[in-house]
């Protein structure tokens, strides 16, 4: 069994008399766990140490019960019971003092407990109600550490920051079901979701008290190609996106892959998998297109306006394709960025900006959360309200514009 350090402050020190061996014990425990029935064990920091050594150091103790009645004491005895007690808690104190140095270790209670077998029931617990996609994002986690580990088991002993580090690395060269993007390799957005995923069902195990500690809790995930100081959630304004537009990078396909993502707030899997037989020209300035998303696997239908529709211009053969980029999207992102930059704007630019950048846009000017969520093509409108909160700052001026005319 692995040893690992434990936290002194979960040790409670406990002194109690066996009457039937006439000796003191210290019982050293930790709080009690939940095991994955939901029933919670009584656990032991070491075993109980008896105090019998203390009679050989010449100190007497006489117990004032006797088959379940107090007895009367001899004021030497009742001397010789004080002094015994004294020397008791001298030797509590001691122990405490020892284990607050780290002078002992904790066997790890969690070797027995496997990370698989509480995932799976902790993400279909009821209470929780965990939509279809999220518990697939778990189910995805456990594949890959499965295939990482070549093992149907995984002990949350066997889960430290050496681990993490070497399944991320697994991660980065790992396959994706969807083959047509970022070379049949997982994105780094998708690393990232499984590895934030890891590392909650693990805290969730600590919170259960499944686990002592969280071995990789100060561990922080970034996707691939940003810094620890960029913003997963950036967006151009309006004079930040024509700034863009009138100094392009000499990228043409990029260039027109997020025009378009701007103007129709369509994400970059779905651009690049799009074929002219789902845009759909109907005339008078109307047009649609059919999509599946990659995401979700569901179909929805987006109405997009003459402006989007002018960006993707001649209308090609059925079967081609409209956009002409490369499927790798931390290419088109390392693009966006170096573009981005070379305007002055200091924000960390990816191809899902493109989307946040047509929501702000959308949003600030109809002020329709609804018919937002309906063209995001997202189930739920607390996804679309999670997708505006960032920019949901000026009520300020907001307040000022309804002061001027006021409400009524």
């Amino acid at each position: 069994m692995s040893i690992k350090h434990y936290n002194h402050k979960q040790v409670t020190l406990t002194c109690f008399f066996d009457k039937r061996r006439g000796y003191h014990y210290i019982r050293y425990r930790l709080p009690s766990i939940k095991d994955i029935d939901g029933k919670y064990k009584q656990r032991k920091f070491k075993p109980d140490e008896n105090l019998k050594f203390i009679f050989k150091e010449g100190f007497n103790y006489t117990h004032p019960i006797e088959n379940g009645k107090e007895i009367r004491l001899s004021a030497l005895k009742i001397s010789e019971n004080k002094k015994y007690l004294k020397r008791v808690n001298e030797i509590l104190a001691e122990r405490q003092t020892d284990i607050s140095r780290g002078e002992y270790t904790i066997p790890s209670n969690s070797i027995n407990q496997d990370f698989y077998e509480f995932t799976e029931k902790w993400m279909i617990d009821p209470k929780s109600k965990r939509s279809k996609q999220t518990i697939a994002g778990y189910k995805s986690l456990m594949s890959h550490l499965k295939t990482f580990t070549n093992s149907k088991k995984l002990a949350f002993e066997t889960i430290d920051e050496d681990f993490v580090k070497r399944f991320h690395g697994y991660l980065n060269e790992a396959p994706s079901h969807i083959k047509s993007t970022n070379n049949g390799k997982l994105t780094g957005v998708t690393i990232n979701k499984r590895l934030k995923e890891f590392k909650y069902v693990v805290g969730e195990a600590k919170r259960a008290r499944i686990i002592d500690f969280h071995p990789f809790g100060d561990l922080k995930f970034y996707t691939r190609g940003k810094t620890p100081k960029s913003s997963f959630r950036e967006w151009l304004t309006p004079d930040e996106f024509n700034t863009m537009m009138k100094n392009p990078i000499p990228y043409p396909s990029t260039v027109k892959f997020f025009n378009f993502s701007c103007n129709s707030s369509i994400p970059f899997a779905e651009c690049y998998n799009m074929k002219w037989s789902q845009v759909r020209d109907y005339g008078l300035n109307s047009s649609e297109i059919r999509l599946t998303r990659q995401k979700t696997q569901k179909e929805f239908i987006v109405q997009i306006t003459p402006q989007a529709r002018e960006i993707l211009g001649k209308r090609g053969k059925e079967d081609e394709k409209v956009f002409d980029i490369s499927g790798n999207v931390d290419d088109i992102n390392k693009r966006l960025q170096f573009w981005s930059k070379s305007n002055g704007i200091n924000k960390h630019i990816t191809s899902h900006a493109a989307r946040r950048t047509f929501a702000y846009a959308y949003y600030t000017k109809v002020k329709d959360i609804v018919g937002l969520s309906k063209i995001l093509g997202h189930s739920k409108i607390e996804t679309t309200q999670r997708y505006i909160a960032p920019f949901q700052f000026d009520l300020t001026r907001q307040m000022q514009e309804i002061g001027a005319t006021g409400l009524f």
